[in-house]
C-alpha cells in the first residue's frame, strides 16, 4: 500500500495526479501490423516474439501516471506481492477506466490470487475495450476449464488461438469430432 500511496503522492506532487487519464489511443496501424505478423509467424519463436511485441504495445499507457501504476503492477508481481499489484491495478482501472491492459492486469492478479469470477469479470472488461487480447480469452478459458465450464473454456481458447495459432494454451484444446489438432 505505502508504494501506491508512495507513487501517488509524488504524481501529486508533481501536478500529475489532477489530470484525468487521456484516451488511450494505441496506433490503429501498427497494432494492425502486429496481428498480421503473429497470425503468420512462421514458428513458435518468432510468434512468441511478436506476442512479447504487442504485449508491449498494449502496456504503452495512456499518460505518466498510468504508465508508473502500470510499471508498479508488472514489479509487484515479479515480487509476488499480489495485495499490492492488485491495489495499482484497482487504482490504475479507476484512474484510466478505458486502458484495457489495467483491467488485463487486474484480472490477471485476481487469477493469480485465485479470485476467478472477480478475475472473469475483469476479463469482460479487457475484452470490451480490445477484443483481440489473446491473453485475456486464454485466460477466460483457463478459468471457465478449471469451473467445470469446459465448453465455453474451449470456445474462448479456441478465439485466442485464431489470434495466436502457436500460443502455449493451444495445448489446451480438445479435438472436436473429426477434428485433429
Amino acid at each position: 500500500m505505502r508504494t501506491v500511496l508512495g507513487i501517488s503522492l509524488a504524481l501529486a506532487a508533481s501536478g500529475m495526479a489532477m489530470a484525468a487519464c487521456p484516451p488511450h489511443t494505441p496506433d490503429a496501424e501498427r497494432r494492425a501490423e502486429l496481428f498480421a505478423s503473429l497470425a503468420a509467424a512462421p514458428d513458435e519463436a518468432t510468434a512468441r516474439e511478436i506476442s512479447f511485441a504487442i504485449r508491449r504495445f498494449w502496456s504503452e499507457a495512456p499518460d505518466a501516471k498510468a504508465q508508473a501504476l502500470l510499471d508498479h503492477i508488472y514489479d509487484r508481481r515479479r515480487w509476488q506481492d499480489l495485495e499490492a499489484a492488485e491495489e495499482a491495478s484497482r487504482e490504475l482501472t479507476a484512474y484510466c477506466p478505458d486502458y484495457a491492459e489495467g483491467w488485463n492486469q487486474l484480472a490477471t492478479v485476481l487469477f493469480y490470487r485465485e479470485r476467478y469470477d472477480a478475475s472473469l469479470d475483469a476479463i469482460i472488461r479487457t475484452l470490451e475495450l480490445e477484443p483481440d487480447h489473446f491473453g485475456a480469452l486464454a485466460g477466460r478459458g483457463v478459468i471457465l476449464m478449471q469451473q467445470g465450464r469446459v465448453a465455453l473454456g474451449q470456445i474462448a481458447l479456441r478465439e485466442a488461438v485464431a489470434l495466436y495459432p502457436l500460443m502455449s494454451e493451444r495445448h489446451l484444446l480438445i479435438p472436436e469430432p473429426g477434428q485433429k489438432l
